[in-house]
């Protein structure tokens, strides 16, 4: 069987070669999403992908880029992370998000047998271990961690803006949102941050603030929330995949409202 691993480091190629080793499996590997890509226009011929989520050594896109082509190409792909990469969390959210297809969640830490062990599922044609993956994957009927975040694809320049500036006016100046927009955004967002520090990270939701601060505090927990995935809301591709999942069910319920709009008229021009 033939195996991928697009990681910018060649040490990790090498570790899953080693572990592959006994069964035979062929590996090859790509430092980044573009290289990925250039390999797949030529050969397909892979059974199974082993994805880093950052290249920054070699290319600014992210694992969502190489998670697209190995899609394309029809090669079941599994996410591999180091330990206590936790600025990469987000990533990883949206990887099991936007390609629910990918197979599982792999430490680079992990003992050679478990790698061996994806290999071996994948080629019977058996999902590797999907508990690894489970609590990173949408929850079901309920709002995903990510669009929680990012309610509308315009929220994203409003993260940018809080991974670079610290006061409310110079996130206004620089977005041109007005202030009850920015309240409003700041508001949910706090929100949906401590629930996703206290689910992940084990970190206590906050109590009932009084209302004296809570406007500061809000803006405190997001600016801060905003620099350590400021990589992630700055890639390209989760613009991209937000605008195609978010801005088209924005842009069905403005067509939705429109047509009720003009339905409305119609019926009011019949009775006159």
């Amino acid at each position: 069987m033939r195996v991928l691993v697009v990681d910018d480091q060649w040490i990790v190629e090498s570790a899953v070669a080693r572990a592959l080793a006994p069964a035979h499996h062929e590996v090859i590997g790509v430092r980044s999403p573009e290289s990925l890509a250039a390999l797949l226009a030529t050969d397909r011929d892979f059974r199974l992908a082993f994805i880093d989520l950052d290249f920054q050594r070699e290319s600014r896109r992210s694992g969502l880029a190489a998670l697209e082509e190995c899609g394309k190409a029809g090669v079941p792909a599994a996410i591999i992370t180091s330990d206590g990469e936790h600025n990469r969390l987000l990533h990883l959210l949206a990887a099991f998000e936007f390609y629910p297809d990918t197979l599982t969640l792999l430490s680079k830490n992990d003992a050679e047998a478990n790698w061996r062990e994806i290999a071996v599922a994948v080629g019977y044609g058996h999902h590797p271990n999907p508990k690894a993956s489970a609590r990173f994957r949408p929850p079901h009927r309920r709002t995903s961690w990510i669009n929680s975040l990012v309610r509308q694809p315009e929220d994203l320049a409003l993260w940018r803006a809080a991974a670079s500036y610290d006061r409310h006016s110079t996130i206004i100046q620089a977005t041109g949102v007005g202030t009850r927009s920015l309240s409003n955004f700041l508001e949910k967002s706090a929100k949906a941050v401590h629930r996703l520090q206290h689910n992940f990270f084990d970190v206590a939701l906050p109590e009932d603030e009084p209302e004296a601060g809570t406007r500061k505090k809000r803006l405190q927990v997001v600016t801060g929330f905003a620099q350590t995935y400021a990589r992630f809301f700055d890639d390209q591709d989760v613009e991209r995949l937000v605008n195609e999942m978010w801005g088209a069910e924005e842009q069905q319920e403005n067509q939705g409202r429109g047509a009720e709009t003009q339905r409305r008229k119609s019926l009011i021009g019949r009775r006159r």
